[in-house]
Order: C-alpha cells, then sequence, then structure tokens
C-alpha cells in the first residue's frame, strides 16, 4: 500500500510485514529519509575514500613544490635576493605544514567520529 501526502510529498510504502518507509521527492529524485547514525556513517564513509583518494596525489605534489621551493631558496642565495629566499621558505613550510596536517587527519577523523557516536547514542 503507497500513499501520498500532498502537502509535505512524502510518499509512505507500507510493507507486508507491517513495516514503513518513507521517502521524500525532490522534483524528480526521490530521497530516502535517514536516520543520524546511518547518515553519519555514509559521512564517515565518504571522509575515509577522500582520504584514499588524496594519498594518491598528495606527495607527488608535495613533492614538485618543495622541490620548487628549495630551488627558489637555492637560485635567492645564489642571486642574494632576499625575496626569492623568503618566497622559498615559504613555500617550504607550506608543503611541509599540508603533508603533517594530511597525515594527521586519520587521527582527526577518528575523534570527529567517536564525538559522532556520542551523539548518535
Amino acid at each position: 500500500m503507497v500513499r501520498f501526502d500532498t502537502i509535505t510529498g512524502t510518499i509512505s510504502a507500507m510493507h507486508e510485514k507491517g513495516g514503513g518507509d518513507t521517502m521524500r521527492y525532490l522534483g524528480f529524485v526521490a530521497i530516502k529519509t535517514v536516520s543520524r547514525a546511518e547518515f553519519q556513517q555514509m559521512l564517515t564513509n565518504a571522509a575515509y575514500k577522500s582520504y584514499d583518494y588524496l594519498k594518491e596525489i598528495i606527495m607527488p605534489i608535495a613533492l614538485l613544490v618543495g622541490g620548487a621551493s628549495i630551488i627558489m631558496i637555492l637560485i635567492g642565495s645564489l642571486l642574494h635576493s632576499s625575496t626569492s629566499r623568503k618566497a622559498g621558505t615559504l613555500g617550504l613550510l607550506i608543503t611541509f605544514a599540508t603533508v603533517l596536517l594530511f597525515f594527521a587527519l586519520p587521527a582527526l577523523l577518528g575523534v570527529l567520529q567517536t564525538i559522532g557516536n556520542e551523539f548518535t547514542k
């Protein structure tokens, strides 16, 4: 049995075993209602998949930027250009901080997941 509420745009489907499933329609797309625990699990899975994807490309980019920064420091030292040395040093520091933050990301996600688990109890 399917019932459509025109005011809220909600479709309620009663299964043979007596359970109900509620879906909202936004245009032509059905959006399933999820609980907090399901939402938290989906968000955590998306974060870990994003981390796995970024893991493949972050180190080559960091090596490229770090190498360019070292070259800028060397050129600035040879040409006595303090601006080039400062730019190279800043690039090296930003690269180091980015890689450090990236490798600390699983620990930060674990803390956020623990906090999320406390709120879904």
